[in-house]
């Protein structure tokens, strides 16, 4: 994976609420320039990726990836049985192990690093924040 701005473990800091906020207006200003988020993993050799979150964020991101070459193997999410309708397994956080994948993309901004550090545990796979990828796209790379 080609290393990037420090979008490796600059992660989310500070007030999560104005974090889930700034997100999604780069966002939406990536969107009115006719842009997405998709440069990123293809800048870094991202070819399937696993979602932690399938909240509004994860959703969103689910959204602008599914009719991309960049595959969505699988998510990880608090309540697994509520989440229907998608294209790929939704596993809870009691999993003992996860399966390979080339990056796993978290996207809640409440408990990141603890979320972090529980994945850290189960995957060797790099483990980046939505935060950086949206900012990664948003300066150019």
């Amino acid at each position: 994976m080609k290393k990037q701005k420090g979008a490796l473990r600059s992660g989310v800091l500070g007030n999560p609420l104005e974090m889930g906020f700034w997100i999604l207006e780069q966002w939406l200003s990536l969107r009115q320039k006719q842009k997405n988020l998709i440069p990123f993993f293809q800048d870094n050799f991202i070819k399937t990726i696993a979602i932690y979150g399938m909240g509004v964020l994860g959703k969103r991101l689910y959204e602008e990836l599914q009719n991309s070459e960049i595959k969505i193997r699988y998510a990880i999410d608090r309540n697994p049985g509520a989440k229907t309708k998608l294209d790929f397994e939704v596993y809870g956080l009691k999993e003992s192990a996860l399966s390979s994948v080339d990056a796993i993309v978290v996207t809640p901004v409440y408990d990141y690093w603890p979320i972090v550090g529980s994945l850290e545990m189960k995957t060797n796979a790099p483990i980046l924040s939505l935060k950086d990828i949206v900012d990664y796209c948003v300066t150019g790379g």
